[in-house]
């Protein structure tokens, strides 16, 4: 099998007329890309290959367009396309893991200074003596600048009507029915402002 190499601008022209033919299949002149031509001597017909060789011993082989062009310009960017419709919102996602505990922060401001405390407590006791089945209330007062926090009475076989703070907190008092013995009333002041008197 015989092989010869023309370019493919002349594969037309020894086709058809160096080999005389009369009823050539031929394909394409002037392709840049590589390909083969077979001759067969008993047909006399030209034919293109696509699989780039010939199989018949009685084919002569031609191979033209063995050399690609050169490369093209790089065409132009094309123009961004329209922006597409917002997506559907998703579902909700997991509840993630709880976070470490993290460190400890410093410590805050000093605060302001309190109150003052209450200061010594201080007992009060008055004692009074009335003639039996004679009613009687017998308050006790607190000093100046002071208030009850606490009071009581004693005595024996008295009828105790009520025991309790003056309506302004500054001192306590009991009502009760003398047996004619001593009757004890005792108030419990410190100093302070009450919210009675206010």
């Amino acid at each position: 099998m015989k092989h010869k190499r023309f370019n493919s601008t002349r594969v037309a022209l020894v086709c058809a007329v160096a080999l005389g033919t009369t009823a050539a299949m031929f394909t394409p002149v002037g392709a840049s890309a590589p390909f083969t031509i077979c001759y067969d001597r008993a047909t006399r017909i030209v034919h293109f290959s696509p699989l780039g060789r010939c199989y018949s011993p009685k084919q002569v082989t031609l191979v033209v367009g063995d050399t690609a062009g050169p490369r093209g310009e790089r065409g132009l960017a094309g123009e961004p396309g329209p922006q597409g419709d917002a997506g559907l919102v998703g579902p909700q996602g997991f509840q993630g893991p709880a976070g470490p505990i993290g460190p400890i922060g410093p410590p805050g401001q000093t605060g302001q200074p309190g109150q003052p405390g209450v200061n010594t407590f201080v007992s009060i006791t008055q004692v009074e003596t009335v003639a039996a089945t004679t009613p009687s209330t017998l308050t006790v007062f607190c000093p100046a600048g002071e208030v009850v926090t606490g009071g009581g009475f004693r005595g024996t076989n008295q009828g105790i009507s009520a025991s309790q703070p003056t309506p302004l907190n500054d001192g306590w008092r009991a009502s009760y029915r003398s047996d004619g013995t001593a009757f004890t009333v005792n108030a419990i002041c410190a100093v302070g402002t009450s919210s009675a008197a206010s």
